[in-house]
């Protein structure tokens, strides 16, 4: 019968909660130092790896836990902070997430899949037996007790030969393996494969960790795969008499990532985009714009409550520390020189697009900026904002690749939404002879954005609060759009 043991810490479950709470704690303070929490994590963690080898070979045998928690005020001091920038309950805390890892993208599913076909699965780890035994058991994976080989019990750290050696002999004492058969060891660290294969182990290496296998330092695994789930065994018969050999099958699964809230996945570089500041529009409000662009992390979308919940805190303190009036004076009050009427698309948020800060921009957005006569909730904004307000610019902003306006170029019955894509057909229907003569569907929906920006204009001028602000004087109504592509805004001009 064949077996497999699997690494678990970063093989099998991954350092989401870790480097999530690491980016809660010290975000602010890594963000003044230029420190990437994630590139401070894996440095950190592969740091504490060596020394637990280290001290392991020495005689002195310490608990990988006990080691990382016990070298990472070591570690934040090398990447910069001094004493003062941290605290013990910031240790303590983020020791504690080691206890919540996370199971890799489809783990229990490889776990099952290998099961069902009479694979004798291990866990074989640097970790604690009982840490080792939550982990399996919050990922709904049954793994009895004798299955969980920890290098506590014999007081060995990875990657001592003495290892791998133990684990077979454990599992030949109970049943598992026999002298003839094949073992498998999967690792997401070549380190980890070299000293397997050199006890006469077959290797299997997932790279979602380490992306190079650094065959020139470790040697060939006999099998790479991309996820966890690609190395799953599968059975099959070869033309020798051996019949119950194991391969390693490939499987196109995309890699798992970090969720990090503050910065990108994993990565070894600070990746940065860069925000689009559209100056002359800025000066055209009457904004002075910034005298340089700024730059945002690149970070994936948060996919859990807990971290968009730690995205805002680390953007409040963010804000606390580079603009310590601001949210103070918001409390206050608000004193908006702009009403922004623009589309509900993820993709143009005023505030980002302007390079504003919250309280300059007073905002109402739908599907495709209209601004229906009678509509209740749109007239109620315009109200406000230039009666009560008394904002000196009323802009109304489309966007190119509006799938609102894409939507009501044709007729389409596409269930509630066609009571509000009525607005748009409607304009459609009234330069119905322009668009005609448009051949390329793209140029049409194009000229449909425009044409609606203009439609919606009209309809801002028709608003009594309007009408009375620009006798007095005091305001300027705009039809812009922006471009997805360039994150540039540019003005709506008539034919």
């Amino acid at each position: 019968m064949p077996t497999a043991c699997f690494d678990v810490i970063g093989t099998c479950f991954e350092f989401t909660p870790v480097i999530n709470t690491i980016a809660q704690r010290l975000g602010p303070t890594f963000k003044l130092h230029s420190i990437d929490p994630s590139l401070f994590f894996f440095s950190w963690f592969y740091a504490a790896q060596r020394d637990f080898t280290y001290v392991s070979q020495a005689g002195h045998y310490v608990p990988i836990a006990e080691v990382l928690k016990g070298t990472l005020a070591r570690a934040l001091r090398i990447a910069g902070l001094r004493k003062d920038e941290f605290t013990t309950e910031d240790i303590e805390a983020i020791a504690k997430q080691f206890k919540s890892l996370e199971a890799r993208e489809g783990l229990k599913e490889c776990w099952e899949y290998l099961q069902g076909r009479g694979v004798e699965c291990y866990a074989v780890t640097n970790g604690g037996h009982a840490t080792t035994k939550s982990y399996f058991e919050a990922a709904g994976i049954e793994l009895a007790d004798e299955r969980i080989l920890s290098c506590d019990e014999i007081k060995v750290a990875k990657a001592d030969v003495r290892v791998y050696q133990n684990a077979e002999k454990k599992m030949k004492e109970q049943g598992t393996l026999k002298a003839d058969e094949e073992r498998w060891f999967v690792a997401a660290h070549m380190w980890d494969l070299c000293a397997a294969k050199a006890a006469g182990w077959k290797t299997g290496y997932v790279d979602y960790e380490e992306f190079e296998g650094c065959e020139g330092v470790f040697g060939e695994a006999d099998v790479k795969a991309s996820s966890i789930h690609s190395a799953a065994v599968s059975d099959h018969r070869q033309s020798s008499s051996r019949s119950n050999s194991i391969s390693f099958s490939a499987h196109t699964r995309k890699p798992q990532t970090y969720n990090n809230p503050l910065l990108p996945q994993h990565q070894y570089y600070l990746r940065q985009q860069t925000r689009s500041i559209n100056t002359s529009f800025l000066r055209a409000l009457g904004i002075t714009p910034p005298q340089k662009q700024t730059t945002m992390p690149a970070a994936p979308c948060p996919s859990t409550p807990t971290e968009i919940l730690a995205r805002n805190s680390i953007w409040a303190a963010n804000i606390a520390e580079s603009n310590p009036d601001l949210l103070a004076r918001n409390a206050a009050g608000q004193s908006p020189t702009v009403l922004w009427i623009g589309c509900s698309d993820s993709r143009v948020p005023e505030t980002t697009i302007l390079d504003l800060l919250p309280g300059e921009v007073f905002t109402h957005r739908n599907i495709a900026n209209v601004v229906p006569v009678g509509d209740l909730s749109v007239e109620s904004v315009v109200q406000y904002a230039v009666a009560v307000l008394k904002v000196k610019h009323v802009v109304v902003c489309g966007h190119y690749g509006c799938g609102g306006v894409q939507a009501a170029l044709g007729d389409a019955k596409l269930g509630r939404i066609d009571a509000w894509l009525a607005n748009i057909r409607a304009v459609r229907d009234a330069n119905k002879e322009t668009l005609d003569k448009i051949t390329d569907e793209k140029e049409k929906w194009t000229k449909l954005v425009d044409l609606n920006v203009l439609a919606q204009v009209e309809n801002v001028h028709k608003l009594e609060w309007v009408q009375d602000a620009i006798k007095e004087g005091r305001l300027d109504v705009h039809a812009w759009v922006y471009d997805l592509a360039s994150g540039r805004l540019s003005e709506v001009k008539k034919d």
